[in-house]
């Protein structure tokens, strides 16, 4: 097959990304609803109406472009990574995923392939804190509680996020409890389990390197990733790009843009793949 994405066009949309919330030292800071983050987000949507793309936003505050199939009742295939960032972040991570994904969605219409399958850009929301559980004792409707016990869990898109955001959540409590004069306790009773993603879907990016005469090889992640969360429910798969001297969440980070098309075009082919064995087992 000869598809491939636009690099031209792939790498207007990483400049022009790069540029919100862009740093002096070439990096990019776009915290979490930032106002860099949400016109990172609304410039995500222009782009897709540009291209004839639906747009929504789901109850999470997940911002999507879809590419829906012929078929109404057909299964949704999901594409993407997020915009925001950490502090004094980078251009690549996560910002990539976004671009890379909303590419494959173009080439896809503009060669016209009917895929039997809806394809979906996701930029997914991340940092997420709730408060699921609160008990307070005595418990008496007309009187002020001696001691309440909340569980709390948070979820973030990789390790440096989560850490950040219980860090901030303590800190907060603490601040909070001095200024009233309470005492509070921080007690982790939860871990991450490991999350392995599909071994087929691996194999069908295996297959789409290889067809583009590509090498490439399977590795384990350390950080957390949208796909992390998307395994527990569905088959999932991630594609990576070499980071040069391994440098990621940081300023520094760079990846060769020869590097960022391949993986553009091995996230294509995947999905070509992936629809068609859509296709195959009805």
């Amino acid at each position: 097959m000869e598809l491939r994405v636009r690099a031209d066009r792939l790498h207007a949309d990483f400049a022009a990304l790069s540029r919100i919330g862009g740093t002096p030292d070439g990096g990019v800071e776009r915290t979490t609803f930032s106002e860099a983050h949400l016109v990172a987000r609304a410039w995500f949507h222009e782009q897709a109406r540009a291209a004839g793309l639906e747009t929504r936003v789901d109850t999470a505050a997940n911002y999507s472009a879809v590419l829906r199939a012929a078929d109404p009742a057909a299964r949704t295939l999901m594409l993407g990574s997020h915009l925001d960032t950490v502090r004094r972040g980078g251009r690549y991570d996560g910002a990539l995923g976004v671009v890379c994904a909303l590419e494959v969605l173009r080439t896809i219409k503009d060669a016209g392939l009917d895929l039997p399958v809806t394809l979906e850009a996701i930029d997914f929301t991340g940092c997420v804190a709730t408060v699921g559980d609160i008990v307070t004792e005595p418990g008496s409707y007309n009187v002020v509680p001696g001691r309440a016990t909340l569980q709390l869990e948070c979820r973030a898109a990789d390790d440096v996020r989560l850490t950040a955001l219980e860090l901030a959540l303590t800190q907060r409590a603490l601040a909070e409890a001095e200024a009233f004069g309470l005492d509070v306790t921080v007690e982790p009773v939860g871990r991450w389990e490991p999350a392995p993603t599909d071994p087929t879907v691996r194999a069908l990016i295996a297959g789409a390197a290889s067809a583009l005469g590509l090498t490439s090889m399977q590795v384990p992640s350390g950080a957390g990733h949208d796909a992390q969360w998307l395994a527990a429910i569905t088959r999932s798969g991630m594609v990576f790009v070499p980071s040069v001297g391994g440098i990621s969440h940081d300023a520094s980070e760079h990846t060769a843009w020869a590097d960022c098309v391949n993986g553009a075009n091995v996230l294509l082919h995947a999905t070509v793949r992936l629809a068609q064995a859509e296709r195959a087992s009805g």
